[in-house]
């Protein structure tokens, strides 16, 4: 298998699939079989998701079987870790087999996030991109995007998944900070190339593209809604919680550049 492999994944909303769109136009191959490549919206920062639908299915297969509703991001990280049975293995394995001729390749699915450790044990020479984003400015996408109507009602589960997932981040990037590499989204938009560099001291090999070309700052928010600044007062230790939570990520981030 190449020894050139990067796994992308981060909460929802946080700009992975700004990411790996990005990547992509970089040299990263990643995947044959993509979710809505093309489709774009006002509240998307670029076209597409970029998300191997092969690797889609194996997750949501996987929490199907665990009762978790992944189209509405209710996780309460009472499942965690989740438990991987003999066919699911198989199943992933075959999927690392399709690609064991690509040089070069990657993947992009934020629910790869709670999947880490299976996946490191999986691909031990993989590496892991984690793109992540100010807790409040997520959980108002989520909320402009209005797909999940659990958190469009109540935003606080926003926020707790956030928490969830980035928890995930920091604790795999902790144990494996030679495979990990963090970056705040607004960093990236503001220097893309800082980013390749870091990735090619890794091992990718990529060609510098420009992010202005596929990027939409329209569709970018960073300030929260009063819906969401409402949920902030009202649930002032959670919000704390996960902005202490922000400030070790972006610590560590800084700390390995």
């Amino acid at each position: 298998m190449s020894t050139n492999v990067l796994v992308i994944t981060g909460m929802h909303r946080s700009g992975t699939s700004l990411v790996a769109h990005y990547l992509s136009q970089c040299g990263l191959n990643i995947g044959d079989n993509l979710f809505n490549p093309h489709i774009s919206s006002p509240d998307q920062s670029c076209a597409g998701h970029h998300e191997d639908l092969d690797f889609i299915n194996w997750h949501k297969q996987v929490f199907k079987r665990c009762r978790i509703d992944d189209d509405a991001l209710l996780i309460s990280g009472s499942e965690l870790p989740l438990t991987i049975n003999t066919a699911e293995r198989a199943a992933a394995l075959k999927l690392l087999a399709h690609r064991a001729d690509w040089p070069q390749w990657g993947w992009k699915d934020p629910r790869t996030t709670l999947f880490l450790a299976f996946w490191h044990e999986l691909i031990a020479e993989a590496k892991y991109l984690f793109p992540f984003r100010q807790p409040l400015a997520v959980v108002d996408s989520i909320v402009r995007r209005g797909n999940e109507k659990p958190i469009v009602r109540k935003p606080i589960i926003g926020l707790r998944v956030w928490t969830i997932y980035n928890q995930q981040i920091l604790n795999f990037a902790k144990q494996h900070p030679d495979s990990s590499l963090l970056c705040d989204i607004d960093d990236l938009i503001t220097s893309s190339d800082h980013l390749l560099a870091r990735l090619e001291a890794m091992g990718m090999d990529l060609t510098p593209a420009r992010l202005e070309d596929i990027f939409s700052k329209k569709a970018f928010h960073n300030e929260p809604s009063d819906k969401v600044k409402k949920m902030a007062v009202k649930h002032p230790q959670a919000v704390a919680e996960a902005e202490a939570l922000y400030q070790e990520l972006q610590a560590l981030c800084k700390a390995a550049a």
